[in-house]
């Protein structure tokens, strides 16, 4: 069945507008080229044309199923349309760039959940009750709205909105022209208008009838259509890029085939004209540009223009495939070009500078990158391709240089003017200074650098060692002073003498002129010679006098200049010739001595005629080796040095002896008692005329076996730690980077080379549980400089949980700054396991606690009840009754009491092991004496003494340790007024507390078994387990308890408790 209604020409005529623009928009994308404005408007016709197109088929049938169908496939029309209306929008005003992939999914997702699910519509979730509704004549589709429809009704108003906006932000930017933007927003926001009047029920009224709103979806169509071809919006280029163009700092000039300016933006008018407000549109480009033809396309090409560097650059402007001009894009790179200018003279200052500059690669192998021409020269190179042929470390004389050196870079990232020994290509070796920095970029690690070849420099100060140590040689010779001048006559130095013969003490001379502490015509005779040796560089020799402790002296003094800047006084007492031979014995003596009580074994030689021979060997030598003077003397030490046998090694040796080199290295050699090892150091000393020297050999075998004692210990501590299950770690608090051993990495799981070094990896394997403790403890410890401890489980690779155990200290550096934490961890999950099963079994103990004090103990008193009842009851005094009910009532009592030292028993298990801390005893023993005077008030309790204010290292069980006491001294009593006196005596270590009463006392035979548990006196009808009790607990606070074997005063027992003190102060008075 159909009907007919005037409005169905309307959407079908709106369904053909849609379509037209659809087809349009294909066209025109063909033939053109895609453009997200064309194709957003031909899939909005495309969309629209279907949902008229269904819209009208269900207003025109009167069959319920026919109308839902079509209502459904309404939805393939209208869902799609408001996201395709929000990239419509984006193009509209420009915003391409924001049309990304990221884009258009989040905008499809709603179409596609929604639309599928209205069409298949399962369970009813978008369309429920549908019903014919007649208004008017005319049947409508009407149906109950769902919380899905509503969402999905919800989206489509927000999108529009959203479309809508952005058209409006474009207007106000001048993005968009204001009567296209008008009639966009009509176009977008008219159907979803009518849609809510609908929803709303405002129109039609109640909402039912007709839906209007394909036809005004339609009418959104024909106003598209209209801007299209009224506002010519597809010819034209968006505003917004328009605007970008005006507003770019490069240059836009777009050219014609004529010649003449299309267009330019204000930068290129700026550039070519020095003004922004020219109007340079449709004039001769020649006159801007005159040499704009002979730019070749894609070629940048520089100019100069009012004082500005301007690179333009060329490319075609193209229409449907077709020349339309050409297009020519400037740019000021004046600053760039500075820049560019400022980067060649630096590389020509790299080039040229005496210290070679070089970047180099990181890793296992360290590579050349770039390198200067000093650097080149330097290490001998023709090039620096052919020092890029190398590895670094070739060019270290020591490998282990190269290593310490690429160690230290990693940490301390820079290293300053370190003196390393290196080589050249060839060989050749020589001293460098070298300075690097370890630096990052684009996340690549590179050292760079620069070395100089300080040889020279290196030579200059050996030789002036070898000149101090012949100066100190000569001076050792010298009976009485040796000074050192500056250039401008200052004392610098006395290196030998006797300073007694000095005009002032050495401490004050230093600093002081020449002329210090001496008259003036001895200090003019001294400047004199001092500058006339400066002037002639030749040694000058004076005699001179002044008194020494009031008697006069002469000396002979000779200025000798080492150097433009050190002049040295070589001074003799000629006065007393015996005395200074006398002295000069002495030193020779000391001299001789320490030569011959030393235990090094010596050689000393001279050089006489190019060889080196033997003039002295000390005993321990003779000792050490085995040579005889006879042996030696006058003979060339080669064979002294190092034995024949090891003859490659004795020839490298000789050969440094002989260049008169220092050197010091480890050997082994023959000695008297078989071969041993030496460390053997030679020590030349040029005198001038002689040259001299000593070899010595100190034994190592002592130091040997100390370092394998050592090595023993390490190995054994390694045994250890691996056998506990425990490891070594470092953190380095700067870097964040851990040091772990072989048995840290295996506790937590790590494979070899597993392990990155970085703190936060070892955080992801840490229970997170745990983690926040251990991070609050690693701060407390760096910040109150304690000792780190932590117990945290760790998630290993399986899955399995693993107990650990961390202790450490922090380090601090020489500015008092947290360094690193060094510290050991071990795993405790065997020990946790076992505490745990003990928490578990304290927890049962304490189940059974609670049974037996409740439940039994309830049940005996309720027992005791009915026994005093059936007393009271037995009024015929029946006295065999009476004696089974009192038997009933002892038996009941002892249950009680029974439960109650269970009591006490299940809470010294369960508390054992606690952690002791101080408890108040006058405060215990007051709680006591009070509760016993309340229970028996029968009893007499008498205090003897004071109760010393002190406190015991305890728990809560102090106080049940004296109740049992007291309580046993008046169960146990049997006079008619129990009587128990109570006396304290302490020192500074330790408190004892004696409780003394008038019962029966306890045998002898019992005095040793009565703490025993289960041990109960004769007639007695106690549990046996109180005083058991209080040995146990006075065991766990460090103290004893004894029992008197004679009787009180009081004629009964006489119990000592002693405890050990933790504070003591003032005495509590009663």
């Amino acid at each position: 069945m159909w009907q007919y209604h005037p409005i169905l020409l309307v959407f079908i005529l709106g369904g053909f507008i849609s379509l037209a623009v659809a087809v349009y928009c294909l066209t025109y994308i063909r033939d053109r080229g895609f453009s997200y404005l064309v194709a957003s408007i031909g899939l909005i016709g495309f969309h629209v044309a279907i949902y008229t197109f269904a819209a009208s088929v269900k207003t025109a049938s009167t069959d319920l199923n026919q109308k839902v169908l079509f209502y459904q496939l309404e939805i393939i029309g209208s869902g799609v349309v408001p996201s395709i209306a929000v990239i419509f929008a984006l193009a509209l005003v420009g915003w391409d760039r924001w049309i990304t992939r990221g884009t258009i999914g989040m905008l499809a997702v709603v179409p596609l959940i929604g639309v599928p699910l209205f069409i298949l519509n399962p369970g009813e979730v978008m369309i429920t009750e549908p019903r014919l509704v007649e208004h008017y004549g005319i049947y409508a589709l009407e149906h109950e709205f769902t919380i899905w429809f509503t969402m999905l009704l919800a989206w489509t108003q927000f999108a529009l909105a959203v479309a809508g906006g952005i058209i409006i932000f474009g207007e106000r930017r001048g993005l968009v022209r204001r009567e296209f933007a008008m009639f966009a927003l009509l176009a977008i926001w008219l159907p979803p208008l009518v849609t809510a009047l609908k929803v709303t029920g405002i129109y039609p009224p109640g909402g039912d009838g007709v839906n209007l709103t394909p036809a005004f979806a339609g009418a959104m169509l024909g106003l598209f259509a209209y801007s299209i071809f009224r506002y010519r919006i597809f010819q034209l280029q968006p505003i917004g890029r328009d605007r970008a163009v005006e507003e770019m700092a490069d240059g836009y000039l777009l050219v014609g085939p004529n010649g003449l300016v299309l267009d330019a933006n204000p930068s290129a008018v700026r550039f070519l004209t020095d003004s922004s407000s020219t109007d340079v549109q449709y004039g001769p480009a020649d006159e801007l540009l005159p040499t704009y033809t002979d730019i070749e396309e894609a070629t940048p090409v520089r100019f100069d223009r009012y004082g500005r560097t301007i690179e333009i650059r060329r490319s075609t402007a193209q229409r449907q495939r077709e020349q339309v001009g050409r297009l020519y894009l400037l740019r000021d790179v004046t600053e760039q070009q500075e820049y560019e200018h400022e980067l060649q003279r630096y590389e020509r200052v790299l080039e040229n500078v005496p210290v070679g500059v070089y970047r180099l690669t990181t890793g296992d192998e360290e590579r050349l990158l770039y390198g200067n021409q000093a650097l080149v020269d330097i290490f001998g190179a023709e090039s620096t391709s052919e020092l890029q042929n190398y590895s670094v470390s070739d060019f270290y004389v020591d490998p282990e240089d190269y290593r310490d050196l690429d160690k230290r870079l990693l940490s301390e990232r820079t290293i300053t003017d370190e003196v390393l020994h290196m080589q050249r290509v060839d060989g050749e070796q020589f001293w460098a200074s070298m300075s690097s920095t370890r630096i990052f970029e684009d996340g690549e690690a590179y050292i760079e650098g620069a070395v100089q070849d300080i040889t020279e420099r290196i030579e200059s100060q050996q030789a002036l060692r070898r000149e101090r140590m012949r100066l100190q040689a000569v001076t050792e010779a010298v009976p009485d002073l040796v000074i050192s001048f500056d250039n401008e006559g200052r004392y610098q130095e006395v290196l030998s003498g006797e300073t007694q013969l000095l005009p002032k003490h050495p401490d004050i001379l230093l600093g002081e002129a020449v002329e210090a502490g001496l008259d003036v015509e001895t200090a003019d005779l001294l400047r004199e010679a001092l500058e006339r040796t400066l002037e002639t560089n030749e040694m000058q020799v004076i005699e001179y006098d002044y008194p020494v402790d009031g008697e006069q002296r002469w000396f002979e003094g000779r200025f000798v200049s080492l150097s433009k800047e050190w002049v040295v006084l070589f001074a003799k007492d000629v006065t007393e010739s015996k005395v200074y031979e006398q002295r000069l014995e002495r030193q020779n003596k000391r001299l001789r001595s320490l030569f011959e009580t030393t235990q090094a074994a010596i050689v000393e030689y001279v050089v006489r005629d190019g060889e080196s021979v033997a003039v002295a060997i000390n005993d321990s030598f003779t000792e050490m080796f085995g040579y005889d003077e006879s042996d030696v003397l006058d003979r060339p030490i080669d064979h002294l040095v190092v034995p024949p046998e090891q003859t490659e090694e004795a020839s490298h040796l000789n050969e440094q002896i002989e260049r008169g080199e220092h050197f010091q290295v480890e050997v082994t050699r023959e000695a008297a008692d078989g071969k041993r090892p030496f460390m053997l150091q030679h020590t030349p000393i040029n005198t001038g005329s002689t040259v001299r020297g000593y070899v010595s050999y100190m034994d190592l075998s002592e130091l040997k076996e100390r370092e394998r004692e050592l090595e023993e210990l390490t190995t054994r501590l390694e045994l250890a730690l691996d056998e506990t299950n425990t490891g070594v770690w470092e953190w380095d608090l700067r870097t964040d980077e851990l040091f772990w051993d072989e048995s840290s990495r295996r506790l937590w799981g790590y494979e070899r080379g597993e392990f990155s070094g970085m703190y936060e990896e070892v955080t992801n394997r840490v229970h997170p549980e745990d983690l926040p403790t251990i991070t609050r403890k690693l701060q407390q410890a760096i910040e109150s400089r304690m000792k780190f401890r932590a117990d945290f489980q760790i998630i290993l690779p399986s899955g399995k949980l693993r107990w650990i155990e961390s202790r450490g200290i922090v380090v601090f550096d020489e500015h008092d700054d947290p360094e690193r934490m060094i510290g050991v961890q071990t795993d405790v999950t065997e020990r946790k396991r076992v505490e745990l099963a003990i928490e578990e079994q304290n927890k049962k103990l304490e189940l059974l606690n609670q049974i037996i004090r409740h439940d039994i103990r309830n049940e005996a008193n309720v027992t005791l009840g009915l026994v005093q009842r059936l007393q009271q009851d037995n009024s015929a005094g029946d006295e065999s009754i009476d004696e089974r009910l009192d038997r009933i009532e002892a038996c009941g009592k002892r249950i009680v009491d029974l439960t109650e030292a269970t009591r006490e028993v299940m809470n010294v298990v369960t508390q054992f092991g606690e952690t002791l801390e101080p408890v108040s005893l006058p405060r215990v023993l007051e709680r006591e004496f009070v509760d016993i005077e309340m229970i028996n008030p029968d009893a007499e309790l008498r205090l003897e003494t004071d109760i010393p204010d002190v406190e015991i290292r305890a728990n809560d069980m102090l106080g049940s340790l004296f109740r049992n006491l007291l309580v046993n001294a008046i169960k146990h009593n049997d006079t008619s007024t129990p009587t128990i006196a109570v006396s304290i005596e302490r020192d500074d270590a330790e408190v004892s507390v004696t409780i003394e009463d008038n019962g029966p006392g306890i045998p002898t035979e019992k005095v040793e078994s009565v703490f025993e548990e289960g041990v109960t006196l004769r007639g007695s009808e106690g549990t046996g387990f109180g005083l058991s009790l209080v040995r146990t607990l006075v065991k766990q606070y460090g103290g004893s308890v004894t029992v008197s074997e004679e009787k009180s005063e009081l004629g009964g027992a006489r119990i000592t408790v002693t405890l050990p003190v933790v504070s003591t102060a003032k005495e509590i008075q009663y």
